[in-house]
């Protein structure tokens, strides 16, 4: 569990660079010394907590008389939620997200306290450094307690397009259709106009998404994301392992027209194979991953777009299908 390390102990770390300033000489100080201690304490305390939660949860999985591989993929499907993104779900104990929002509560409380006692002592170089020290202990990631419900919500139900649409119905429909639990689009068209299936569900802005790519050889497809219908900016991740690099992303708006802001990193996985794409965006920095393998991270100074649905595009003479579509919803930049 290295990555929940980070999450939970990654402030511990900032926490702990100032310990040697001024110790004895400075009470405002050794007061914020000490909730700094206390609170590494409880978060490795809570470490060991969740490590037993996920243990527990998946052995009792893995012991089920039936659905086994369902258990088990929703255990690590939280797990991962956790690990990478530092969110909790429903399901977790109670005491475990008492206790680190409690903790994250009480210390945030110790920084603003030590901030506003230097500002009345008249040592405002020390109260705007215990202020910058909240700032990058925020950036490193606390742990949010998710609103009920499903963590990784699903935007295909493996049946129907339900959820989807057509963008024009009279050219296009014939194109897209649900084959074997995956949506396929498939464009015949040699030089023709590429076909869109356009998401109808809410509109994200911080997320992770993950689903299951197919294409046939030398085929061009890719996923719109933060898209408006057109309206305004947006991105488009590359899910091509024929002619293009998938993973690759690129921007769009009026002002730049269509813009690659980064090529993928990571070699194309062979066509008519499934492969895992995921797509992580918070802010305006973007990571790709392709079968779980780092394809691009960048951050978009141009800001085309901050929220939108999601739209599949396929391109001349190509056959794409995706399957397992499902969406991870991410709290909000802290420093926002």
């Amino acid at each position: 569990m290295q990555r929940l390390s980070a999450l939970l102990l990654g402030a511990c770390l900032l926490v702990l660079l100032s310990t040697d300033q001024g110790q004895g000489a400075d009470p405002i100080g050794d007061k914020l010394e000490k909730a700094k201690a206390k609170f590494e304490q409880e978060m490795k305390k809570a470490k060991e907590m969740a490590k037993k939660y996920f243990d527990d949860r998946e052995d009792k999985a893995r012991k089920a008389k039936k659905d086994n591989k369902k258990l088990l993929d929703e255990v690590n499907d939280e797990k991962k939620a956790f690990e990478e993104h530092g969110l909790l779900g429903e399901k977790a104990p109670r005491d475990l997200k008492t206790l680190i929002t409690t903790q994250q509560s009480v210390l945030k409380a110790a920084y603003v306290k030590a901030a506003d006692e230097y500002t009345k002592a008249k040592n405002d170089e020390m109260s705007a450094a215990v202020t910058k020290e909240w700032d990058q202990i925020k950036e490193k990631g606390f742990v949010s307690v998710a609103p009920p419900g499903e963590l990784w919500i699903p935007l295909f139900n493996g049946t129907d397009l339900r959820g989807w649409e057509v963008v024009n119905p009279n050219v296009a429909q014939k194109y897209w259709k649900v084959v074997d639990g995956a949506i396929q689009g498939e464009n015949p068209i040699a030089k023709g106009e590429a076909i869109y299936l356009n998401s109808t569900g809410m509109m994200y802005d911080n997320f992770h998404l993950r689903m299951e790519v197919f294409c046939s050889p030398k085929s061009t497809s890719g996923l719109l994301f933060r898209t408006n219908g057109g309206v305004g900016g947006q991105y488009q991740a590359s899910l091509s392992s024929g002619r293009g690099t998938p993973g690759t992303i690129a921007k769009e708006n009026k002002a730049l027209g269509l813009r690659i802001l980064k090529q993928s990193d990571v070699p194309n996985p062979p066509a008519s194979e499934w492969f895992t794409f995921e797509l992580v965006a918070k802010g305006y920095s973007i990571r790709t991953l392709i079968n779980g393998k780092k394809a691009v991270e960048v951050t978009d100074e141009d800001k085309v777009s901050p929220k939108g649905r999601f739209a599949l595009v396929v391109g001349e003479e190509s056959v794409v299908r995706v399957r397992n579509i499902k969406i991870l919803p991410l709290p909000q930049d802290p420093k926002k």
